[in-house]
Formats: C-alpha cells, structure tokens, sequence
C-alpha cells in the first residue's frame, strides 16, 4: 500500500510549487526475476479463435515475502487472517518513505 500527501501553492499564474510524502507499507511482495522461456502468439483464422497462444521451455523463479507469516498461524480464522491482514496495511511491520 502506498499513502502519499502533497501540497502545492500558487506563486503567480505561470508558476507552482509543491512537493509529496510518499509512505509505504508491505503486506505481501512477489518478485520474479531471471525467466527465461518463449510466449509465441500465432494469427488462426480458420480456428476456433484468432490467436492461439503457446508458452515453450519455460523455467520460472518466485519470491514471495509476508505470505508465510500468515500461513506458518494454524488455526487462523478468516476474521483473524482478516485482521492480520488489515494491521499490515495500516503502518505494519514493513515501511518506507519516500
């Protein structure tokens, strides 16, 4: 999630000035780097669609973060997942600024 607030001020008409606050908040990432693979897009138009699409030799890598914490909670209800959920969201554990 991100928050952000601004301002700006009206010097003269050809001219504002302003700045933003960003504040950054992480539930969950997912990265995904180093893919290799091939996505061919073929044109049929005598089939059942106009593109057929094929994905070949595909070797992928996923990261995740924040989803573990959650899933590591036996027993956690949806009303708690829920609420964990939401205090992640709201200044969690996870910050920056920019």
């Amino acid at each position: 999630a991100v928050y952000h607030v601004g301002y700006h001020y009206k010097v003269d008409p050809k001219l504002n000035v302003g700045g933003r606050l960003k504040f950054y908040s992480g539930i969950f990432n997912v990265e995904s780097t180093n893919n290799s693979g091939e996505f061919v897009t073929y044109f049929t138009p005598g089939g059942t669609n106009f593109y057929e699409h094929s994905v070949n030799r595909l070797d992928v890598l996923v990261r995740t973060a924040g989803y573990a914490s959650l899933n590591d909670t036996a027993g956690m209800t949806v009303e708690e997942a829920t609420a964990e959920l939401l205090s992640r969201s709201m200044f969690g554990k996870n910050v920056g600024l920019g």
